[in-house]
């Protein structure tokens, strides 16, 4: 992510689809899943759905 974007204002705008876009684009790691933890609460383990994305 990058340092400017507000994480927590990103999770908070996903619309958590089925078969997310944002998933399907990202080349590696899954970013719905990460917008899922971050809105539930589990900012904690976010790191290992994203530590790989491009």
């Amino acid at each position: 992510m990058s340092r400017n974007m507000n994480y927590k204002e990103e999770a908070a705008r996903c619309l958590l689809c089925t078969n997310a876009p944002c998933t399907i684009a990202a080349k590696k790691g899954d970013i719905a899943r990460a917008n899922r933890a971050v809105r539930f609460g589990n900012e904690a383990i976010v790191r290992q759905w994203i530590a790989n994305c491009d």
